[in-house]
């Protein structure tokens, strides 16, 4: 969801204290969205026809890049599936 449709204070504090100083700035965003935060398998809602109904858990709602929701996702299939679905989602 582009952050564009979020009115420009929510935005300015989605970031707020978010950057501790022993890491430095966050990187610039390329594309910068509305991210999950936490979107492992247990998070994200499937079908039993396996398509995606839903998420859960919207605490850590913020201001991102899309590649740091698919990154805990990939991540997370190992722990809750087994290796080696990476690939399966990226195409999905």
């Amino acid at each position: 969801m582009p952050i564009g449709d979020f009115p420009a204070d929510w935005t300015a504090q989605a970031w707020a204290g978010k950057e501790p100083p022993s890491i430095g700035l966050r990187p610039h965003l390329e594309s910068a969205r509305l991210v999950h935060g936490d979107a492992r398998a247990p998070n994200t809602l499937i079908s039993d026809t396996g398509t995606w109904t839903g998420h859960v858990d919207f605490g850590d709602l913020a201001i991102g890049d899309r590649w740091a929701d698919l990154a805990i996702a990939a991540l997370s299939l190992d722990w809750n599936y087994g290796e080696g679905h990476q690939q399966e989602l990226y195409d999905a």
